[in-house]
């Protein structure tokens, strides 16, 4: 199994869950220098490393991409560019032609299955977020308060009481992956 952009926040627990299930798994990063904090936050988790191979790829190169793809049985793409421009291209640009080459190369390797997944910047990406005032300091007043994102219903409650179904939707909840992984403060 093929796992992009394997030390990004939802990429390290997947990969970890993977091998923690016993499934052999190939991911990609940018650059080896990522490779040591990977290592540390999947042996965290309490996975082997084991079964685990990195390849190093990029989404702006085409370099990396076949040997990546190859003799795998499916492909979770998580891999997108996190970072805060005035400019949406240097986002937008680099996830989509990214996708593209992770979806050609699959093509090309005969892989049977991919799972596509995408950036918040896809949905809320702004070079101008909306400014929080002391009056709007909750995160429905928040989002309220911005008219180019609309709130269809509140987030959950932090009061005490409340279900650990809300609990465990919080942002900021407490969750399996240790604290210093990466993605995760």
């Amino acid at each position: 199994m093929l796992v992009t952009g394997g030390n990004g926040y939802l990429a390290t627990r997947l990969v970890a869950d993977l091998l923690l299930s016993g499934t052999e798994v190939r991911t990609t990063l940018r650059s080896p220098a990522s490779e040591p904090a990977l290592h540390a936050a999947l042996g965290r988790a309490g996975a082997d490393v084991a079964g685990l191979e990195v390849v190093y790829a990029s989404l702006t190169e085409d370099e990396g991409w076949a040997s990546a793809t190859r003799d795998v049985d499916g492909v979770y793409h998580l891999a997108s560019p996190m970072i805060q421009s005035a400019n949406p291209d240097d986002v937008v640009v680099p996830a989509r032609d990214g996708a593209l080459r992770v979806l050609r190369a699959a093509r090309d390797a005969g892989v049977p299955r991919v799972v596509l997944t995408s950036s918040f910047a896809a949905v809320g990406y702004s070079p101008n977020p909306c400014v929080t005032t002391p009056k709007t300091t909750s995160p429905t007043l928040r989002l309220r308060a911005c008219p180019r994102i609309r709130c269809r219903r509140p987030w959950p409650s932090r009061r005490r009481g409340s279900s650990s179904r809300t609990r465990a939707a919080t942002p900021n909840s407490r969750s399996s992956i240790p604290p210093g992984s990466p993605g995760r403060p």
